[in-house]
């Protein structure tokens, strides 16, 4: 059981990556919001800024499915690792470095 979860976990992680990838590079290229190369940076193409949603979304989703299937496996309540400081800790700090950084590209592109 436990095998399995990981193994549908790595499987949606990939799944997300892969589909959402494209899905945000075209979404870049229609709102603008690149990262332009300059005397500072070491790309020397336009990149992205929004790489950053595909990532938590493979990190966060496959987590959520992992800590339910632990729940299910365990025979545990669904609220008892959200209780485990350690585990909120993870899901809070991840939520907020992800927020920081969406408000960081909405206001880097107003300029």
């Amino acid at each position: 059981m436990i095998i399995a979860v990981l193994v549908i976990a790595f499987l949606v992680s990939w799944g997300l990556v892969f589909v959402t990838t494209p899905l945000l590079v075209k979404l870049a290229q229609r709102t603008k919001l690149f990262d332009l190369p300059s005397s500072r940076k070491i790309h020397a193409i336009p990149t992205p800024r929004i790489g950053g949603l595909a990532f938590f979304s493979a990190i966060f989703i496959p987590f959520t499915i992992f800590y339910f299937g632990m729940c299910i496996y365990l025979d545990l309540p669904i609220t008892y690792l959200l209780f485990k400081r350690d585990w909120l800790g993870v899901i809070l700090g991840a939520t907020f470095i992800f927020i920081t950084g969406l408000l960081t590209i909405s206001v880097g592109s107003r300029q």
